[in-house]
């Protein structure tokens, strides 16, 4: 039986609520539930140190100076790469953007196993061509009901405020935006665009917007609504129409199939990992990131809706397709086993 299990990574892991943290806390207690002891830390000297039969890092988020031993099983977990980020936000200048896709094509290079949420990466031919260890697996959703016991501070936000006296509670229909709005990767600016005119919804955002129009009123189809737990984000989803993801590039993002495992709607661009979650699954609808085709997929979806018993089908069935977190964890647990026993996983995709 494997004695433990480190996740290591320059970013807190065990208390954030971003992508990365959440995969990172859902494969923590996925192999707890199978009996594996799982730590985290940023502590150099835990990689070399330490009884852990294996280590996980996350994106470039990794010390490339410093060498995981052989008798560890290094597992990489790619999100999405940087360059892939930076072309899609013409983001040609940002210098330590190239040192981070640096980092990941060393891991990808390196890692006794790479773990991908998105099977369209680039960086994945590099481990055909090596002949490595693969494996493509979705990000997962939360089958349990402490999803928001690991939460974070509330901050008070521009047109927001704290969670013991903030209500989600918006008076006329609502999508949901989720995500860092100062995040050139989001959009924001074409989802702020699609909210300016005399509709008859409005978008709720956590955490919120930091824009101008917010201080002065000009944006009163806008609710900024402050920092949630996931329990909390889940509420929100399922009291409106939809969600919204408009990113200009994305791996597999979580909050996508949290709200299609709610049976929610997403209205999405098709980056990523998203057009073939929407081939397999019910309620996601991809758009082109264009303001006017957009804002017409929002009034359809507004007009029409979907009653509670479509809303419990369309959950029950992308329930039975899309994986829970137990599978990402398993993914992992077997790869260490494997690689341990020295089993060839060379482009195996998890059952």
């Amino acid at each position: 039986m494997l004695k433990s299990i480190l996740q290591w990574s320059e970013i807190d892991l065990e208390k954030g609520l971003g992508g990365v943290e959440v995969c990172a806390r859902e494969i923590a207690r996925g192999l707890e539930k199978k009996g594996c002891g799982v730590f985290y830390s940023s502590d150099l000297t835990e990689i070399n140190g330490g009884s852990h039969d294996a280590v996980i890092t996350h994106g470039s988020s990794f010390p490339i100076n410093r060498r995981i031993p052989k008798s560890k099983t290094w597992i990489h977990i790619l999100h999405g790469t940087t360059l892939g980020r930076m072309i899609a936000c013409r983001e040609f200048f940002w210098l330590r953007g190239y040192y981070a896709y640096f980092k990941e094509v060393f891991a990808t290079i390196k890692a006794d196993v790479l773990i991908s949420v998105n099977a369209g990466l680039h960086l994945i031919w590099i481990r055909r061509l090596l002949r490595k260890k693969t494996i493509v697996q979705w990000n997962g959703w939360d089958t349990s009901d402490d999803a928001g016991s690991q939460s974070v501070k509330s901050q008070k936000v521009k047109n927001g405020g704290s969670l013991s006296s903030r209500s989600p509670a918006i008076e006329n229909p609502y999508f949901v935006f989720i995500g860092r709005s100062h995040d050139s990767v989001k959009n924001a600016e074409l989802i702020e665009s699609c909210f300016t005119g005399n509709y008859d919804f409005d978008l709720a955002v956590v955490p919120g917007f930091e824009m101008a129009g917010l201080e002065n009123g000009q944006l009163p189809r806008i609710h900024n609504l402050g920092s949630m737990n996931s329990k909390e984000i889940k509420t929100l989803l399922g009291g409106s129409i939809g969600l919204l993801v408009l990113s200009k590039y994305e791996g597999c993002p979580i909050v996508v199939m949290e709200a299609l495992s709610e049976g929610v709607s997403v209205v999405a661009t098709g980056v990523g990992a998203l057009p073939e979650i929407a081939e397999k699954s019910m309620g996601l609808i991809i758009t082109k990131p264009e303001r006017e085709e957009v804002i017409q997929t929002l009034r359809l979806l507004a007009k029409d809706g979907i009653t509670k018993s479509e809303k419990s089908d369309r959950k029950k069935f992308n329930r039975a397709i899309l994986p829970p977190w137990e599978k990402f964890a398993k993914a992992v647990l077997d790869a260490i086993l494997d690689d341990k026993s020295g089993v060839d996983m060379t482009e195996r995709k998890p059952k």
